[in-house]
C-alpha cells in the first residue's frame, strides 16, 4: 500500500469532507466482470446472493464462501444482463477471480482481470461527476458507476475513465473511519467470527440433550408441540441466525427467506 493512499496530510480535513462534503477515495476496492449468456446462472450457484432473483441494475452484498463455508470474499454485486460486476476488497480481487475459474466448465463464461475502483464519497458526490445514478448502477462512456450503500455516507464506485472533476483526496485513514462507523466489515476475519458465533448461538438454542431414551407420553406430546412452535432449524442458516447477525439477511436471502 503506498503511502500516499494512508492520508494525504490532513486526516481530520479529510475525514470532514467524507462526511460533510465530498472526498475520492482510492486503493480500498477492486472490481472484476464475469461476462457472458451463462454469467448470471453461473455466478448464482457459486456466491451467497440470489443473483437470477436480482433486477438487472441492482447493487446487493454477497460473499464468496469455501467448500467448508468459511468467507472467502465479501462482496459487492452489480447485475448485468449478460455480465456481472464484482467489487471486492484491495487485494483480494485476483483470488477471486482463480477461485471463480475452478467451476468454469462447460459455461459460456469470461472472468476479466481486476481494475482499480475510483471512490466519491459525501453529500455533495454527485457534484464531482455526471451520470450519477439514484441508484443501482449504469455503464456509461466512461466506464461503470455504481451507487453502493454506505449508511450515512452516499457513496459511488467508478471503474473506467469517469471524470471526477476538482474533489479532493481522502486517505484510507478517514475512509476507513467512517466505514467503521457505518457498521461496515472491514475484514473477512471479523466477518467470518460474527457468523460462527450466530451459527454457534442458533445451535445452542435448538438443541436439547435428550434426558431419557423413553420419554412418557406427556413428555413426549410437550416435545411435539415445541418443535411445531418453534419451527424447521434445517438448513445452512434460519432465521435465529439471521437474527443475531443482520449481514445474513443481505448475503444470505435463499437460505434464510424460506
Amino acid at each position: 500500500m503506498a503511502r500516499s493512499d494512508l492520508t494525504y496530510g490532513d486526516v481530520t480535513g479529510e475525514y470532514l469532507a467524507l462526511r460533510n462534503d465530498a472526498a475520492v477515495v482510492r486503493g480500498m476496492h477492486e472490481a472484476l466482470t464475469v461476462r457472458g449468456s451463462d454469467a448470471v446462472s453461473f455466478l448464482n450457484g457459486i456466491l451467497t446472493q440470489d443473483v437470477e432473483g436480482l433486477q438487472v441494475g441492482a447493487v446487493a452484498r454477497s460473499m464468496l464462501l469455501t467448500t467448508r463455508g468459511k468467507v472467502r470474499a465479501l462482496l459487492w454485486l452489480l447485475r448485468g444482463d449478460d455480465e456481472v460486476i464484482l467489487i471486492a476488497d484491495q487485494g483480494t480481487g485476483t483470488a477471486v477471480a482463480e477461485d471463480l475459474a475452478r467451476f468454469k466448465i462447460r459455461v459460456d463464461v469470461q472472468i476479466d482481470d481486476p481494475v482499480p475502483v475510483v471512490e466519491v464519497w459525501g453529500p455533495n458526490a454527485t457534484q464531482g461527476f455526471a451520470d450519477a445514478p439514484d441508484d443501482g448502477w449504469v455503464r456509461t462512456a466512461g466506464g461503470v458507476v455504481a451507487r453502493v450503500p454506505l449508511p450515512g455516507v452516499p457513496r459511488f464506485m467508478l471503474t473506467g475513465d469517469v471524470d471526477v472533476g476538482g474533489l479532493r483526496s481522502a486517505g484510507l485513514v478517514a475512509a476507513t473511519a467512517v466505514r467503521v462507523e457505518a457498521g461496515e466489515p472491514l475484514t473477512l476475519q471479523l466477518l467470518q467470527e460474527k457468523f460462527e458465533a450466530a451459527i454457534s448461538t442458533r445451535r445452542r438454542w435448538s438443541t436439547k440433550p435428550a434426558l431419557t431414551r423413553n420419554p412418557s407420553p406427556t413428555r413426549r406430546a410437550a416435545t411435539s408441540a415445541r418443535k411445531s412452535s418453534q419451527g424447521s432449524n434445517t438448513g445452512v442458516m434460519s432465521t435465529g441466525c439471521c437474527e443475531a447477525s443482520p449481514w445474513a439477511r443481505t448475503c444470505f436471502p435463499r437460505k434464510v427467506r424460506r
